[in-house]
């Protein structure tokens, strides 16, 4: 039986809220005889046959009308019966297979089958290089369309496909590389096929590569050295047939912003000559995904930087992609701006014991959510800097808390969060970092953080043989709903190494009190026989319009924080902060000076040599004391 039917739905939340819905029904039997059609590189006619009860139109996607057409329909007046239709297929001269989807509709628009058409490709010579150019398409204004041949071993033919052919003897400078021809009928597009040795593909520019579509095939009888190709006109990357990639040391395939599709061959004959594969898809913005196997058995890379930056449609990374890179030193920037990506499977960097960075590795994916706990385990050993590995990465909430466990040689954890979406941080995570000497930016722009555990960094534990002094410059600067601070955030052996504190906690506008111990250690550090100075405080604690109290001697007038010279904005819009600026008292000779922060230029610029020089010895030699709206809106202060 045939028929058409509808059911309307209602749902309803059981208050004000009713959603409608119409589903709509067919019965009926349509099905064609079979699921696909091939047809020759020459074009031909092919009848297909379907069993039905049921009237159907077909449809030719709009994009393929050029290519296929309807021929002729047969139908018979039975109630099930088998009907046929007919397509013809135009010849092709492309050196890809054309592929469309004819769909059999009914009346009403509803798809009851569908039939894949495939047309073969033309076929070449295994050994030849061939590409497939448009004239009209992005072609240079003055050269027509430019092949990126930049080196060759012999001479070359280019059979530009329209009757016309260039031998080039050799490629000794910039006027024979970079082949480029003109072509009377730009209305058509055009196989390139080149004949002979190749060394070198390099097309960076408009002036490199012009008019060039596709890569149809690198050619089994090239002898690659090099290849860099940028474009965006190109969407396929085919794979390598035989040894032409052998001797290859570096590919790029940078700012190709069209490229949807890999081969997963693609490296296919790669030796360990092939060292460098950074910015390898950095800029493919439309890069979706990357075929399994992609690198295996290239044991020679050492250079993975970049690989994938601002690949912006990258959502999934395949389980042992670079199980064979163990050479890798530097994987920074690695999946950088990749603002699809929502995780990437455990043990994918099992092979990488030889990296040395992780900075930027994941710096502004938007959506990663999570990482596996022991990702980058294999690299504890030899990474030196974390910096900006987060940054950005708004949808990430916690991490796991042995994530960096054993990386006791990191030095730097520099934004390492700055932007992100991180609200907390399990207890220990960072108890790796016994040597970090910078810790600037770590949590900057971090607006999700709630806390922080106690013993955040508990480096230099057993006091500090080093020379190096650090900045906490921006230091939960716009962590507003920052509440809590533990008492013993760092070790009282780091604070005494703390050099700058500019916007220390700035906008932090949740928060409500600062511990009494909390700058235990701060401005009593020691360098070369001198406090170590605390340059400046600005904006330190500016508009954090909740709290309530803070150790004010503790922060200002410690040897270190003596000789600071800058407080503007300092607790500027602190509207509920209670305490007294801290004074402090000069002794000269048998006289005491009570001294407050902004008169301290005053005394180390004394006309009284006396004075001036105990000034000096307590508040360094810069009288230029900056503190512009220090106080400003702190009116219990």
């Amino acid at each position: 039986k045939t028929g058409y039917g509808k059911v309307v739905v209602l749902l309803t939340d059981g208050g004000s809220k009713t959603i409608m819905r119409t589903l709509s029904f067919l019965a009926g039997t349509t099905k064609a005889t079979t699921s696909s059609v091939e047809v020759p590189t020459a074009g031909a006619t092919q009848t297909v046959s379907v069993e039905t009860n049921l009237p159907f139109t077909v449809k030719i996607p709009e994009d393929a009308k050029d290519w296929v057409s309807l021929v002729q329909t047969s139908r018979a007046a039975t109630a099930t019966h088998t009907e046929t239709f007919q397509i013809k297929v135009e010849p092709t001269e492309t050196p890809s297979a054309r592929t469309t989807t004819l769909s059999l509709e009914s009346e009403d628009g509803t798809v009851l089958e569908t039939v894949l058409v495939v047309q073969q490709p033309v076929s070449f010579d295994a050994a030849d290089l061939v590409f497939r150019v448009d004239p009209s398409n992005g072609a240079h204004y003055s050269k027509g369309v430019i092949l990126p041949i930049y080196a060759i071993s012999g001479a070359i033919i280019v059979d530009w496909g329209d009757g016309n052919a260039t031998e080039i003897a050799s490629m000794s400078s910039s006027s024979t590389r970079n082949p480029s021809h003109k072509y009377d009928d730009v209305t058509r597009q055009y196989n390139v096929v080149v004949k002979g040795k190749v060394t070198t593909l390099q097309g960076t520019s408009s002036s490199t590569i012009a008019g060039v579509t596709e890569i149809a095939q690198w050619g089994t009888g090239n002898a690659y050295t090099k290849i860099t190709i940028n474009s965006s006109k190109i969407t396929y990357l085919p794979e390598a047939k035989g040894s032409e990639f052998a001797a290859v040391t570096q590919f790029s395939f940078k700012g190709n912003a069209n490229l949807v599709s890999v081969s997963p061959k693609l490296f296919h004959g790669c030796t360990t000559k092939l060292t460098n594969l950074s910015s390898l898809f950095e800029n493919c913005n439309e890069l979706p995904s990357i075929p399994s196997g992609l690198f295996d058995g290239l044991t020679g890379v050492t250079n993975i930087s970049k690989m994938f930056a601002g690949c912006y449609m990258l959502s999934e990374v395949p389980e042992g992609l670079f199980k064979d890179t163990r050479n890798v030193t530097n994987i920074g920037y690695l999946f950088q701006n990749c603002r699809t990506l929502k995780t990437v499977p455990a043990g994918l960097f099992d092979s990488m014991t030889k990296s040395t960075t992780l900075q930027y590795v994941f710096s502004n994916c938007y959506e990663l959510e999570e990482l596996p706990e022991g990702l980058f385990q294999p690299m504890k050993n030899t990474v030196t800097h974390l910096n900006y590995v987060f940054e950005g990465c708004t949808a990430l909430k916690t991490l796991p808390a042995k994530l960096f466990d054993g990386f006791t040689k990191v030095q730097s954890l520099q934004y390492m969060f700055r932007n992100s979406g991180i609200e907390e941080l399990p207890a220990g995570f960072f108890d790796f970092a016994t040597v970090v000497t910078n810790f600037q930016n770590v949590f900057d722009g971090c607006k999700s953080l709630r806390t922080v555990a106690t013993g955040f960094v508990n480096n230099f534990k057993g006091g500090y043989t080093g020379t190096s002094t650090f900045g906490l410059n921006a230091f939960f600067r716009y962590c507003e709903n920052l509440t809590v601070v533990p008492e013993h955030l760092f070790n009282e052996e780091t604070w005494k190494r703390i050099d700058n504190m500019v916007s220390f906690m700035q906008d932090c506008k949740s928060l409500e009190n600062i511990p009494a111990d909390f700058f235990k250690g701060l401005g009593n550090g020691v360098k070369n026989n001198a406090p170590i100075k605390i340059s400046n405080f600005n904006s330190s604690f500016s508009n954090c319009g909740k709290l309530k109290s803070l150790p004010f001697e503790a922060l200002l007038n410690s040897p270190g924080a003596l000789q600071s010279t800058g407080f503007g904005n300092t607790f500027l819009n602190c509207a509920n902060l209670t305490g007294s600026i801290p004074t402090y008292d000069l002794v000269v000779g048998d006289q005491t000076y009570t001294v407050k922060i902004w008169e301290r230029g005053t005394y180390v610029n004394h006309e009284d040599a006396t004075i001036k020089a105990a000034a000096r010895a307590v508040f360094g030699t810069n009288g230029n004391i900056s503190g512009r709206d220090m106080v400003a809106g702190a009116e219990k202060i």
